[in-house]
């Protein structure tokens, strides 16, 4: 991250778009320009980002939550990612004692296919002395993130009835949600074409709604 408008912000990100305003600054106030005169009623601009990545500082984010929102959906990796988020959820998986379910199998198959009993101690002797000493040299400390979604956000969940939406505070995406979605809910098909359709046939209690426009029609 790096220092920017009195928060922090992505520093390849920002550099990116300091580029692109100085090489189109021009181009950018005719346009702007341009629409105001034909819409008397924009002086305000409004941004809508769907899977935003993580980009800004904390109080940056909440600054802008006039002028910004961020849909997430569900488990999506990318609005939770940044370097301190891959590097605690890298410790959340090195300090994980596997053994216990690891134990529950193997009393399953011993149960099921007649092995020795003495399988079971071996089994337990060899994860003391070779695994479970190791899950205890991990650091308990986690790293604080600095980055988070930017501007207000709204998060689409499965609720095991199908999809909900709330507002939330976008701190709630400052850990990486483990899941098998996680990449899935990031793509449109998949992930944010999925929640909007369902969530939509919720609220309109018609199960049989589609959007009238193709989206997986759209090319991505």
């Amino acid at each position: 991250a790096t220092d920017f408008l009195g928060g922090r912000a992505h520093a390849g990100i920002t550099r990116a778009g300091q580029y692109l305003v100085k090489k189109h600054t021009r181009t950018l106030r005719e346009i702007y320009k341009t629409a105001h005169e034909n819409h008397k009623w924009m002086d305000t601009t409004t941004s809508i980002g769907f899977g935003c990545p993580a980009l800004v500082s904390w109080d940056l984010s909440s600054k802008h939550e006039d002028t910004i929102t961020t849909v997430v959906s569900d488990a999506d990796l990318v609005p939770r990612m940044s370097g301190a988020t891959l590097v605690n959820v890298m410790l959340d998986a090195m300090s994980y004692d596997w053994t216990k379910k690891a134990m529950l199998d193997l009393e399953l198959v011993v149960q099921h296919i007649k092995f020795p009993q003495q399988l079971l101690q071996f089994a337990n002797d060899t994860f003391d002395a070779l695994d479970r000493p190791y899950f205890g040299q991990i650091t308990d400390k986690r790293v604080d993130p600095i980055l988070f979604p930017p501007g207000k956000c709204i998060h689409l969940f499965r609720d095991g009835d199908g999809t909900a939406g709330t507002y939330t505070n976008c701190s709630l995406f400052s850990a990486i949600d483990i899941s098998r979605n996680m990449l899935d809910d990031h793509m449109i098909p998949p992930g944010y074409h999925r929640a909007m359709l369902n969530w939509m046939r919720r609220r309109t209690n018609d199960w049989n709604f589609d959007f009238e426009h193709n989206l997986l029609g759209l090319p991505v």
